[in-house]
């Protein structure tokens, strides 16, 4: 019955437009004066800017602008014979009069900055859309509705490509044909619904999530294909080291990351991701889920380092276990966005952290107070946000504070600023950076210092050198 109805239905569409054909023959008949392009050529068709191209099978066309003035525009699939193929770089750039798009079945590129700060709301893309370029819709403010899951033949989503879109709503579930997650591919996308990703993607970039926040999730699925996560661009490998990759996604909905079967470089234990070592040992702290219930983290004994903004704002942990393996460095990867050291760049700020906890086996450092120092006491390592249970941070008799122990963002809120009222400096700290100086400043806390200090006074209630 279905089969009779659409023969009937393409019998009569047939019959109209052979009727349309005899009455308006140049609407169907193709034109005798196709004018002949050369590589390199711009020209205006139906208010859209072209340019002609050549690829490996002949000439094609790439959009290069937009003259018109109708909120929704349908781009042709071929002009004077010339498929067109690409979007091109700004091509629609900060274009304030477009709302809605749609692409035809020849589009293969959306080139970088392709969308960039326009009003583009709705993007009806076509299955065989390759690739989306660097910052392609970055700062779209109006962008609602570009669903990628139907895209099949999509390999890469470029670094930045839906950066700062805070009213996309589709969710960001990627396509089977997937390869390639940029660096801050979604970052600040705030309104995305949920995270979903495919078996077959190999990388995922610095901070594709990256203030995710409105992710309703529960669990985020990493595929068996995932190669590496993190850094800025594709080099797997033990020098890699990942910034903001998770943080603050589905902040108050996520619970857990779990791997799929069969993945040779990451792991999850416990909600946990991981890198794996070459034993296949969790090594590297990648994402801790923002709404895991427990207070006290353990982490596993074989994690030697953290990524930076690992710990993503979580909302119940108060304690943390370090590792024996964990080892502390300064000297931070050129991709991270933040000072201090590794520890306290995982941790970050915007928790409730209170204490820094050892097993009785660590030889490296030790602990005080939930402060942690080196094996012989005499440097500080780390200081928690929550230090000190809101009344006063009394420092231990330390000679030195590591750069990045105390960790605040200089343009940061309150909730960036450590809870306690006070802050006790002891005689014995002789050495720290300026940089641990303006931290200590930019604490809104009362300084303690005893007129005495050997190199240290107090002027206007901030600290100086003598």
């Amino acid at each position: 019955m279905k089969r009779a109805i659409s023969f009937a239905v393409a019998a009569s569409l047939l019959l109209t437009l052979s009727f349309l054909y005899l009455f308006v023959p140049e609407v169907f008949q193709p034109a005798d004066d196709v004018p002949t392009r050369e590589i390199g050529d711009v020209f205006e068709y139906d208010s859209f800017l072209f340019e002609t191209m050549e690829g490996e099978d002949g000439k094609y066309l790439c959009v290069t602008g937009y003259t018109g003035s109708d909120w929704f525009a349908a781009i042709p699939e071929s002009v004077y014979d010339m498929p067109v193929r690409e979007i091109g770089e700004s091509a629609f750039y900060k274009n304030d009069v477009l709302l809605a798009i749609k692409f035809p079945k020849t589009m293969r590129t959306v080139a970088r900055f392709a969308f960039a700060e326009s009003s583009i709301a709705i993007v009806i893309a076509n299955e065989e859309l390759e690739s989306i370029g660097y910052a392609a819709f970055y700062k779209c403010d109006e962008l609602r509705v570009f669903e990628l899951s139907y895209l099949d033949g999509l390999l890469s989503i470029g670094d930045y490509a839906f950066a700062e879109c805070p009213k996309y709503v589709s969710a960001a579930e990627m396509p089977d044909s997937l390869l390639r997650l940029g660096a801050y591919a979604f970052q600040g996308c705030v309104a995305i619904r949920s995270v979903e990703l495919n078996e077959g993607l190999i990388y995922i970039g610095d901070g594709a999530f990256n203030h995710c926040e409105g992710v309703k999730n529960t669990e985020i699925v990493i595929p068996a294909s995932v190669k590496q996560i993190g850094g800025q661009t594709f080099a797997p490998g033990d020098g890699v080291r990942g910034s903001h990759v998770f943080y603050n996604c589905g902040a108050q909905s996520l619970a857990r990351f779990s791997v799929a079967e069969g993945n040779l470089y990451y792991t999850a234990v416990d909600g946990v991701l991981y890198a794996k070592n070459e034993k296949g040992e969790p090594s590297v702290l990648i994402a801790y889920p923002p709404k895991k219930a427990d207070a006290v983290y353990e982490m596993p004994n074989t994690v030697a380092d953290a990524y930076e903004l690992s710990f993503g704002r979580p909302l119940y942990l108060n304690e943390i276990l370090l590792s024996d393996a964990f080892r502390f460095y300064t000297d931070l990867p050129e991709n991270y966005l933040n000072a201090g050291n590794n520890l306290s760049v995982a941790v970050y700020n915007k928790n409730h952290v209170a204490a820094i906890r050892l097993r009785e086996s660590n030889t490296e450092y030790t602990a005080e107070n939930g402060l942690l120092l080196s094996s012989d006491g005499k440097t500080l390592l780390y200081v928690p946000l929550c230090a000190g249970n809101g009344d006063t941070l009394i420092l231990p008799d330390v000679t030195t504070i590591l750069d990045g122990a105390i960790c605040i963002e200089a343009d940061g809120g309150i909730a960036d600023r450590y809870t306690a009222e006070r802050i006790a400096i002891p005689d014995t700290l002789t050495n720290l950076s300026d940089a641990t100086i303006r931290a200590i400043n930019d604490g809104l806390w009362d300084i303690l210092l005893s007129d005495t200090h050997p190199t240290l006074r107090l002027q206007g209630g901030k600290l100086y050198r003598k």
